[in-house]
């Protein structure tokens, strides 16, 4: 896919920019993303009467191929999904408040709010909205001679209803009605509107939107190889999909440069010349919540480096941890690191004036000595036994059961760990001194605490996480995830209703919270593409 896959129609003329018709780019964009947004966060009440089989297409069925960004809220997903969010949503006590009933019901609250706010005093659902609109939305983003062209995608029962609907809606965006006696302040015009089977295409200009319809028609996200191969990636649909295309981050960038962001677009380019697309979606499990991502050439700081790196051991930390952080590090990682900040800042900042600051503030020959104190990999943990309330002293905080592990040479890293304890100690005093370092064969263990540093660097054993079924659900990757973080809201006693109560925390916020029961969030590389998972689980 290129851009002449989008640019051939030539259907503005030769050289000529869209026409305007009041409705901005940026305004369209700043709309589509927000109801996006708010219909992602609301829609969950609609799902215990929504009927148990999908119908329609996605509303990818009504986006040209050549779109490099797109994201989707589907409120009529498969079966599977519905009684799966039913199911989890149905134990959290806020599920009430949302309106567990009919769509019908979350969209006309929604409506109803902006009369009350006085945005939209003459609109009325069931006269406007409810005869037409569907269950599916989404918002498309397609490149046009070097700029971004955003527009919604709607699904819609009815056309002619769904013409006058959308100008109703659109309508509650303008200014509010001037004061009586004064001039009424000039209307623009309402959106533009064109079809593709079931949906309708929202956007600025009539004469774009009918082109994005005709060019659906022929060609739809939705058959592109590309697009359909990162879906692949993310496993199966869930209720919000997200899509970048490999050509996204140089339309951004030229779009940057016809914007006067000529300094900022090459450093994008180079940034992201290795990129090949993305993809998410966000689903529901058997009481989980899922979020799974993968990418393609990124930049190594933002994803994972190309598989060079090990992975992170957070199996054999013990059962009771309540948090845990593992990245592992490739060799190099620092200097790579500032070579890739120094492009994306430009020409004035290069690694050695990057460095030249640090080295002053810390101590060390940087990024060599950075590349040592990192070794192999890091991993902070905290165990369930922590008692929050007596942190803000020195006795409980010298008792705090929290650890940092750090994976290489430990005579190399404790050298390095001395260093920069001398120069922190000229800056905070002897208090640094508090930090206990101990060493064992596989690298060096930092805290506060010495009864829990022993804890850590003593053999795995049954004890571990690995086995526990909330950490083996949560982080199905562990094994060879390159960066994870584990919370475990269930460890020890319960350490998270301690802390509620300690904060006396109001009763609805915490009986929401205690149904949660783990979170785990995980990255890996598999054949040269970066994966992600977040995984929520409840009891």
């Amino acid at each position: 896919m290129t851009d002449d896959d989008f640019r051939e129609p030539e259907y503005l003329g030769p050289g000529q920019p869209a026409p305007r018709t009041g409705w901005s780019t940026g305004r369209w964009a700043a709309v589509g993303g927000a109801s996006v947004a708010v219909l992602a966060a609301t829609g969950v009440g609609a799902w215990a009467v929504l009927q148990l089989m999908s119908t329609g297409a996605a509303p990818s069925a009504a986006v040209p191929a050549a779109a490099i960004g797109y994201v989707s809220v589907d409120l009529d997903p498969s079966a599977s999904q519905k009684i799966n969010a039913l199911r989890t949503l149905k134990k959290f006590p806020a599920a009430d408040d949302l309106g567990m009933g009919a769509q019908d019901d979350v969209l006309r609250t929604l409506v109803e709010q902006a009369q009350d706010d006085s945005t939209c005093p003459d609109l009325d659902y069931d006269r406007d909205v409810a005869p037409w609109l569907g269950n599916r939305f989404a918002l498309a983003v397609v490149e046009n001679r070097g700029e971004l062209v955003p527009f919604g995608v709607v699904q819609v029962t009815d056309r002619a209803a769904a013409r006058t609907g959308i100008a109703a809606l659109a309508a509650c965006g303008d200014a509010a009605p001037a004061p009586r006696g004064a001039k009424a302040p000039a209307t623009t015009p309402g959106p533009a509107v064109s079809f593709v089977d079931d949906y309708a295409l929202v956007g600025e200009d009539p004469l774009v939107m009918d082109m994005m319809a005709a060019q659906a028609e022929v060609s739809s996200l939705e058959d592109d190889p590309e697009f359909t191969s990162w879906m692949a990636e993310v496993g199966d649909p869930g209720i919000i999909t997200a899509y970048a295309s490999a050509e996204a981050p140089q339309a951004a960038s030229r779009a940057m440069g016809e914007a006067g962001a000529g300094v900022v677009a090459p450093r994008l380019d180079a940034l992201y010349a290795d990129f090949t697309g993305a993809a998410m979606t966000v689903r529901f499990g058997d009481g989980t919540v899922e979020a799974e991502t993968a990418s393609g050439g990124l930049p190594g700081f933002l994803g994972a480096p190309g598989g060079e790196s090990g992975t992170v051991d957070l199996a054999s930390l013990p059962e009771t941890t309540a948090f845990a952080l593992g990245v592992a590090v490739p060799s190099g990682w620092a200097s790579s690191y500032a070579d890739t900040m120094s492009q994306a800042l430009g020409d004035d900042v290069t690694p050695e004036t990057m460095w030249r600051g640090a080295e002053k503030a810390t101590g060390l020959s940087l990024p060599e000595d950075l590349d040592t104190l990192l070794g192999e990999g890091v991993t902070f943990s905290v165990d369930s036994s922590l008692d929050v309330s007596t942190l803000d002293t020195p006795r409980g905080l010298s008792a705090a059961p929290a650890g940092l592990r750090i994976s290489g040479d430990p005579e190399a890293i404790s050298r390095v760990v001395e260093k920069l304890r001398t120069s922190l100690r000229r800056e905070v005093g002897p208090d640094v001194d508090r930090l206990i370092v101990t060493r064992d064969d596989d690298g060096v263990v930092l805290g506060l605490s010495r009864d829990y540093l022993d804890i850590l660097v003593a053999d795995g054993g049954a004890g571990d996480l690995d086995g526990l079924e909330s950490f083996e659900r949560v982080l199905p990757e562990a094994d060879k995830a390159s960066a994870a973080v584990f919370v475990n809201f269930d460890a020890g006693q319960g350490w998270l209703d301690s802390v509620l109560e300690g904060a006396d925390a109001d009763r609805e916020v915490a009986s929401n919270l205690a149904v949660l029961d783990a979170v785990g969030i995980s990255s890996w590389v598999e054949d040269e593409t970066a994966h992600g998972l977040m995984m929520l689980t409840t009891d």
